[in-house]
């Protein structure tokens, strides 16, 4: 459990970890509580000052990392199948029968 820690920032200095809800980490400093993205910040804005702390941020940031890997490998499979259908992404259309013909709206 994380909340209670000592964590260190650059420009903050120290502070205490408070509260942690969903992707959200409350972090105490004396200057005022700053929120921060949830375990993510872990890996870079914030360092945990306690070294028994370790295995648990590392598993932390493991778990978020396979996640996010997860999350992004099924969205291209679903831009992918949407492309393949010529299914409208992101505001741009797929132009299968314009590619059949050779068409080149470039030029």
């Amino acid at each position: 459990m994380l909340i209670g820690r000592t964590v260190g920032h650059a420009r903050f200095g120290d502070g205490v970890i408070v509260r942690i809800e969903g992707r959200q980490m409350t972090v105490r400093f004396e200057i005022g509580e700053r929120r921060f993205v949830y375990p993510d910040a872990l890996s870079g804005y914030l360092t945990v000052r306690e070294p028994d702390a370790d295995s648990e941020v590392s598993c932390l940031l493991s778990a978020s990392r396979r996640a996010r890997e997860a999350l992004e490998s099924q969205r291209r499979l679903e831009r992918k199948y949407l492309s393949d259908r010529g299914i409208v992404i992101s505001g741009y259309r797929q132009r299968q029968e314009d590619d059949e013909d050779g068409f080149d709206p470039d030029l």
